[in-house]
């Protein structure tokens, strides 16, 4: 992920770009083994994906999660694993 923040701060791209770039190469990694994690929710993972969100949106730390995703338009990761044993 440090190699992804000073990569991407040369750019100027839009908060929409640089989360599809942390979903192509950072998610990938963190979701690798998620089908046998059952119903863990990885707070870990989180944590890194809301710094990320932080770091792109240029908030503080004590910023609320609810809003961090309201202004992003995502959802937490443990979703989309979850979705996983939905199927």
């Amino acid at each position: 992920m440090f190699a992804l923040k000073s990569s991407i701060s040369d750019l100027s791209l839009n908060h929409c770009s640089l989360l599809s770039l942390f979903d192509t190469y950072v998610c990938y990694i963190l979701s690798y083994g998620c089908e046998v994690w059952g119903y863990h929710k990885g707070p870990d993972i989180e944590k890194i994906h809301l710094d990320f969100i932080r770091y792109v949106l240029g908030v503080k730390r004590n910023t609320n999660r609810v809003m961090l995703y309201f202004g992003t338009g995502r959802m937490q990761l443990t979703v989309y694993y979850f979705n996983y044993w939905n199927l």
